[in-house]
């Protein structure tokens, strides 16, 4: 699954028309992380294989928080463990109003190893997200969404293909004005935020990005409509 999910990403970076992605499960579940019993079968003392998959599923999601799409997590179920992790990678996550999220590494002994240790401390503190991991208690969507974890939660009962219906009416509704181009430039100017680069070099791309949308058929249709001022 992590090569299929490079695969796809590689896809993904060459779609040069899309504006948003859902990452969302399958059967009303999104993702538990790390099948045990695969696990188990293997050799639990490599180190260099535990190693290989942490550094692979870091490129994994810092691929995916970088790409110019605005990404959205459509949490339904459980997302747990490594699915917890995923979701720390989106740029937006909406829950069903069931959903349950848990950072449940330490009841393995272990502790993320996907980069969402790091990631969510940066969404959402570092008090709050070592509370989360060293308590490793499943939270729910309400909650989830008081932390400033999920940005919206469904309404109960709404499920599956309807779940993911919702969630496309939310975005459109928060961000659906704007155009492609337009959203992909903001979110390049997002995800450069994210690498380790100097505020001099970050300005300098975020003035090219400016500087490419400017003047664009879409900026001088906006001059002409003076849709700054309205509501």
């Amino acid at each position: 699954m992590m090569a299929q999910f490079s695969d796809l990403l590689d896809q993904l970076e060459r779609w040069n028309k899309g504006q948003v992605i859902i990452v969302h499960g399958a059967d009303n579940f999104f993702c538990s992380g790390a099948d045990l019993k695969t696990i188990r079968q293997n050799n639990l003392s490599d180190q260099c294989g535990a190693y290989f998959i942490s550094r692979l599923m870091h490129s994994n999601l810092t691929r995916l928080e970088r790409l110019p799409l605005v990404s959205v997590a459509l949490i339904e179920g459980k997302a747990l463990g490594g699915g917890a992790e995923i979701i720390t990678a989106c740029d937006f996550r909406v829950a069903v109003n069931d959903a349950r999220i848990g950072f449940v590494h330490a009841r393995l002994g272990v502790t993320p190893g996907f980069g969402g240790g790091t990631r969510l401390i940066r969404l959402i503190g570092s008090c709050t997200a070592l509370q989360l991991m060293l308590s490793a208690k499943l939270i729910d969507a309400q909650t989830a969404q008081k932390m400033g974890l999920v940005q919206h939660v469904l309404e109960p009962g709404i499920h599956g293909n309807d779940a993911l219906e919702a969630t496309k009416h939310w975005y459109r509704n928060e961000f659906g004005s704007i155009s492609s181009f337009a959203s992909r430039a903001i979110k390049s100017i997002a995800a450069t935020s994210l690498c380790n680069i100097s505020t001099d070099n970050a300005l300098e791309i975020e003035a090219n990005i400016f500087c490419s949308v400017w003047g664009r058929e879409e900026h001088m249709k906006a001059l002409a409509s003076n849709i700054k001022h309205h509501e």
